[in-house]
């Protein structure tokens, strides 16, 4: 009995080792009101069909939360402008609740808010579109570096797998569309592939996945027309669209992955074989059994 107990602790745990994940992650941005100012925080699936869940609006719409959203794993931040363009940081569950300021950051961050290593990392451009990469602790912003060139209004997330920010900046002609890697420590950056032919404006948020090694990001045509892409680091030939246009006015800079949460993906090939698995176990137990 004892070699019977064994062996089916080993073989049922090799199955739940092959077993698929059930659910997808999710995705959350911040999407446009009925008056187009941008309060409402949105929930996206990580695969087609991509469909836009309105969670919660945040704010009386004074305040356009345009600079960003982040998680820490257990809350979101994300950078609120006034209308003078003054960037206030903001703490808020993960469903849109308990929205709170934490405090006032300065002016000009519109370029996207990453978590890394327990510290918050900022972007913000000057009246020219000098971007400066900041660290944010307490409510507070330092600068990292000198300064990271024009133009970085996409987004930006936290790669854990190289230990690099990774943001979104604009090409020669002011499209939002150059992948830019970022060394948080001494705020250095380093141009890495352009996305797109230049048509799409790639202005809507970034976030990366660290299990399945892949970045999402939000991409709007010249009518505002979100779409959701994926790409990797292996160049700019991996980029591809997930499904059609979820709506309109995803412009904020503003893509964080959470938690799946619970939407049922594609059947994977292994998940059909399961049954087949299962049969086999019982077969392999009543034999040992005879032993």
């Amino acid at each position: 009995m004892r070699r019977r107990s064994c062996c089916l602790r080993w073989l049922t745990a090799a199955l739940l080792a092959l077993a698929p994940a059930w659910v997808s992650a999710a995705l959350l941005s911040i999407g446009p009101d009925n008056g187009f100012v941008p309060r409402v925080l949105t929930q996206l699936p990580t695969v087609a069909p991509v469909t836009a869940t309105a969670l919660a609006e945040l704010g009386d719409g004074s305040i356009g939360f345009n600079g960003g959203l982040a998680s820490d794993g257990s809350g979101l931040y994300a950078i609120g402008n006034d209308s003078f363009g003054s960037s206030t940081l903001y703490s808020l569950t993960m469903s849109g609740s308990g929205l709170a300021a934490v405090g006032s950051l300065g002016a000009g961050f519109y370029g996207g808010l990453a978590h890394r290593s327990g510290a918050l990392y900022a972007i913000a451009s000057d009246a020219f579109g000098a971007s400066t990469l900041y660290q944010v602790t307490g409510g507070s912003a330092t600068a990292v570096g000198t300064g990271l060139g024009n133009g970085f209004y996409g987004g930006l997330t936290y790669n854990a797998d190289d230990d690099l920010l990774y943001a979104i900046a604009g090409d020669a002609f002011g499209v939002q569309r150059t992948l830019v890697s970022i060394d948080a420590d001494t705020g250095a950056a380093t141009p890495v592939f352009d996305l797109g032919d230049g048509s799409i404006g790639f202005n809507g948020g970034l976030a990366y996945d660290a299990d399945a090694d892949r970045f999402y990001v939000i991409g709007n045509d010249s009518l505002a027309n979100s779409s959701l892409f994926e790409f990797n680091l292996t160049g700019a030939g991996s980029v591809s669209a997930i499904g059609s246009s979820f709506g309109p006015g995803f412009l904020n800079a503003s893509l964080v992955l959470v938690p799946g949460d619970g939407a049922p993906v594609s059947e994977p090939p292994m998940l059909a074989l399961l049954p087949s698995l299962l049969v086999l176990l019982g077969l392999f137990s009543r034999r040992v059994g005879r032993h």
